[in-house]
């Protein structure tokens, strides 16, 4: 079974990437994909444009900011299961993040 045809953009910025699903509203966000090409190649998804956010730099952290937790987009599931005061902070979401996928998808992360 074979994806249909579609635009493959890849920005550098959230700006550019902000830009880019303004411009195509039919466009979808991909980071990791799994899920979203399987649906493309079944037809259940079939958008015209996929933006890749896999070059965009800081979307694969966790950090502390103002007493809330940001999570970056690239970040591995593995990672939101037990980096950077997760379990401690939202033990819920430490649970929910080591319990979806195998392991080789736990640990998955962007290749540049």
């Amino acid at each position: 079974m074979r994806l249909p045809k579609f635009k493959y953009l890849e920005p550098e910025s959230l700006a550019g990437a902000s830009a880019m699903l303004l411009d195509d509203p039919q466009a979808k966000v991909i980071a990791g994909g799994t899920d979203l090409l399987v649906n493309m190649k079944h037809r259940v998804e079939v958008p015209a444009a996929l933006v890749n956010l896999k070059k965009i730099k800081g979307l694969d952290t966790i950090r502390s900011d103002n007493g809330a937790l940001r999570i970056g987009a690239l970040t591995p599931l593995k990672k939101n299961g037990s980096g950077s005061g997760i379990l401690e902070k939202v033990p819920v979401l430490a649970q929910a993040a080591s319990s979806v996928g195998s392991y080789h998808h736990q640990v998955m992360e962007r290749r540049r």
